[in-house]
C-alpha cells in the first residue's frame, strides 16, 4: 500500500505530535511534513506533491483560509484539504 503524503500546517509542536500519533494509531501509513509558517507552507507546496493537506485554522501571520487559497492556486491536482482543531482534555484528545 502506498504511503499517504501529508502536509500539515501547525505552529504548535505538541498538537502536531498528537495528530501524527492519532494517524499512526488509526493505522495510516503516512509521511507527514510539518511546517509552522506561511512561508514554509508555500515552499513545501511548491516543491512537493501531497495527497492530503491538514491545517490549523489560524497560524500567526497566515490563516487557514490563506492556506486553502494557496493550495488551490499552486497545485495541478488538488489534494484533500482539512482544517484541524486540537483540544486537549483531562484524559483525551479531540481532533475536529
Amino acid at each position: 500500500m502506498k504511503r499517504l503524503r501529508i502536509l500539515y500546517l501547525e505552529d504548535n509542536p505538541a498538537d502536531a505530535e498528537l495528530v501524527q500519533l492519532a494517524l499512526a494509531k488509526g493505522g495510516l501509513e503516512c509521511e507527514t511534513t510539518v511546517v509552522d509558517s506561511g512561508s514554509e507552507y508555500i515552499a513545501a507546496i511548491d516543491t512537493n506533491n501531497f495527497d492530503l493537506i491538514l491545517s490549523d485554522s489560524s497560524i500567526p501571520g497566515f490563516s487557514g483560509e490563506a492556506a486553502l487559497t494557496t493550495a488551490k492556486k499552486s497545485v495541478l491536482i488538488y489534494p484533500l484539504f482539512s482544517f484541524l482543531r486540537v483540544q486537549i482534555r483531562k484524559k483525551s484528545v479531540l481532533i475536529c
